[in-house]
């Protein structure tokens, strides 16, 4: 056999016993492990490579992240606790690349106060356990204020990849929406919650413009649709 396929070969060869050593778990009586713990599991496996990114050369990477955030002149807003906060969520693949997202997307005038409002959010230490990767099905389920959050997050991690897409005012809109939840996150100290925050800000979007707001109200489950 060419030796270039021999590793291919071993690793499919492994796969397959895995595959088949665990159907014979299940079919000699002893049942498979329960989803909740697999996903226990894959939730410390993706917490684990997190954690990795920290060190050697992705460290390096963190950093590298940080300066260029400094001098993109995004962290002048930020408390000293936002800004460690928002180093320890670079160990996050998602929020990474997010960051470097609003750093790209800063360079923008159209688009710099999103782009700030994003990188305050990153900020934010519990915006690193939402889980982002849930289909239609399963956001219908979701509580209002889960999917308060999950709108949140949404807009921090995933805005920019669309945000150049948007018409002025849905873009303002949106920045407005998440701006004012960072406003109220901040002015509690934290002891407000996301979803807290999230409903607070868009009773003050919905507010006439004379009053401050925008005269209208978004929907979560359409931001949750269309940023992601």
């Amino acid at each position: 056999m060419n030796k270039k396929l021999i590793l291919p070969v071993l690793a499919a060869a492994v796969v397959v016993a895995t595959g088949d050593l665990a159907e014979a778990n299940r079919s000699g009586g002893r049942e498979g492990k329960p989803r909740a713990v697999r996903a226990q599991e894959v939730r410390e496996a993706r917490e684990s490579s997190a954690r990795g990114a920290t060190t050697g050369a992705d460290a390096n990477v963190g950093r590298q992240v940080l300066a260029d955030l400094n001098t993109a002149r995004l962290t002048t807003k930020l408390t000293a606790n936002q800004k460690s906060e928002l180093a320890r969520n670079l160990s996050n693949p998602l929020i990474l690349e997010a960051t470097r997202d609003a750093i790209s997307q800063s360079q923008s005038q159209a688009m710099r106060d999103l782009a700030e409002a994003r990188i305050e959010a990153l900020s934010n230490p519990k915006l690193k356990d939402i889980n982002l990767t849930q289909d239609d099905n399963a956001l219908a389920a979701l509580s209002s204020n889960v999917r308060a959050e999950l709108a949140y997050a949404n807009l921090a991690i995933n805005a920019g990849k669309q945000a150049s897409n948007w018409t002025p005012e849905v873009r303002e809109n949106l920045t407005f929406l998440l701006t004012e939840a960072n406003k109220i996150i901040a002015a509690s100290g934290g002891r407000k919650s996301i979803a807290e925050a999230m409903n607070e800000a868009n009773t003050l979007l919905a507010r006439p413009v004379n009053e401050g707001g925008r005269a209208v109200r978004l929907e979560f489950d359409q931001v949750n649709k269309y940023c992601k």
